[in-house]
């Protein structure tokens, strides 16, 4: 049979002529309607089929083919009738007590049958047989009986091995009897849900290492805000490319504004700037092929909220891709107060420069170490030329009165004056100070007249 098929699909043929020689043939003689293909012209004939057996006590099948007569055909019932035989799902149909009435050619396929003939047309047309939930057979065959639509995913027993089907079952009517049936259409999609399960795998491992990162990343956030709360440093974060800037809630705190209050652009921004300082805070200093890596400090003046100026002092981080800049981070320290004292400290170096001048008398000055810092006028004229006493740092030479003075305080004396140029000059000390050992301690300050 399987070489004088004239069919296009001599496999699915094969798989037909089994399933009818095991679902129907023990029955005796049976007749099948086809449909052949001779030279791809359409021919319906009438099988009569006759189980028999042959050498070797094997099962064969004797086929007799007659031509059906082609105006009686019904064209839509057969095509319709070849479409449910070799359509790709697995169709079937069971009456209400789960007995199999029907399937096509691609359900016996899958399903088979088992081993023992005696037991094959049970198993077969058990629906429970199939499903591994006990339960399933009876809540899907419940759902039908409520007219309801049934469409779940199952694991099934097939001839090889277990696999998982999409069922989708509804209401039919037997044409045999009119009895309520139950029509299960079913595909394979035991690929699906391996792939499914993967990825669900994935997901759940990508969640698992996401929430580590998260908890990383809040832990590394705290130690960073924690840090910069320590520092009392304002951070900002420019994007080149959007011209937007980020402001830690420091920084608006360090600016007198609450965080939000301003507008996050670069402009707005630079706007509070200093306009003799704009051109040291504007970011396009740095130019589009600076290297990647920290910049130098910079100082420059911004206005405060309540309109005071505020000195800060700045570092930034310039972060490049593709040989270009795209975002630049820093952080920005309010140096006020540090500035302010080192303008008044020029102020009294000033003062006390000019008050010095302006005595009558030559007056030095030594650090705590008894190192020369500055003089007056008058004094640098009453200095010998080649003792060199007038060099910067010049230690000042000492000696001790007696060991108890190393208790009560030293009684200082140039060397120059233990030789007597004070007398041969005429200039003679009116106050030695001796300073205190501290970091904090004034210059020790010397006066000469004559």
């Amino acid at each position: 049979m399987r070489a004088r098929d004239f069919s296009a699909d001599s496999d699915a043929a094969s798989l037909r002529l089994r399933q009818v020689m095991q679902e129907r043939g023990r029955a005796g003689r049976f007749c099948e309607t086809w449909t052949l293909y001779p030279a791809g012209a359409p021919v319906t004939v009438t099988l009569a089929c006759q189980p028999i057996t042959i050498e070797g006590a094997r099962t064969a099948l004797l086929i007799e083919a007659t031509q059906t007569a082609g105006g009686d055909a019904d064209v839509h019932a057969a095509r319709l009738q070849e479409s449910v035989r070799y359509a790709c799902s697995m169709l079937s149909m069971y009456a209400m007590d789960g007995t199999l009435l029907t399937q096509n050619t691609n359900a016996f396929g899958c399903y088979g049958a088992p081993l023992e003939p005696v037991r094959r047309a049970d198993a077969a047309r058990d629906l429970s047989a199939r499903l591994c939930d006990p339960d399933a057979a009876r809540k899907l065959l419940d759902a039908v009986a409520r007219s309801a639509v049934s469409d779940t995913e199952q694991e099934v027993q097939t001839a090889q091995g277990r696999r998982v089907h999409r069922i989708r079952a509804q209401e039919g009517r037997d044409p045999a009897t009119g009895n309520i049936v139950a029509v299960l259409n079913e595909d394979d999609i035991t690929d699906l849900v391996d792939m499914r399960r993967r990825l669900n795998a994935l997901n759940t491992d990508l969640e698992r290492h996401v929430a580590e990162r998260n908890q990383q990343l809040k832990i590394s956030e705290e130690r960073f805000s924690l840090a910069m709360r320590g520092a009392n440093d304002g951070l900002w974060d420019l994007d080149i490319a959007s011209g937007n800037v980020y402001l830690s809630p420091r920084w608006y705190a360090m600016m007198g504004y609450a965080p939000g209050e301003l507008s996050e652009s670069l402009n707005d921004i630079l706007d509070l700037v200093h306009p003799e300082d704009r051109h040291l805070a504007n970011p396009a200093r740095f130019g589009e092929d600076a290297p990647e890596g920290p910049t130098a400090e910079m100082e420059f003046r911004m206005r405060h909220k309540n309109g005071d100026w505020l000195d800060i002092l700045t570092r930034a981080f310039l972060v490049v891709r593709g040989g270009t800049v795209t975002r630049v981070v820093g952080t920005n320290v309010d140096i006020t107060e540090r500035k302010e004292s080192e303008r008044s400290l020029r102020r009294l170096n000033e003062i006390l420069v000019e008050g010095s001048e302006a005595l009558p008398v030559g007056v030095a000055f030594y650090d705590p170490d008894l190192r020369l810092v500055m003089w007056n006028r008058l004094y640098a004229q009453m200095q010998p030329q080649c003792t060199g006493a007038l060099a910067p740092a010049r230690t000042l030479r000492i000696s001790w009165r007696h060991r108890k003075a190393a208790q009560i305080g030293a009684i200082l004396t140039p060397s120059w004056c233990r030789r007597g140029w004070h007398r041969r000059t005429g200039f003679r000390p009116l106050q030695m100070g001796a300073p205190s050992r501290t970091p904090s301690s004034p210059p020790m300050a010397t006066t000469w007249s004559r």
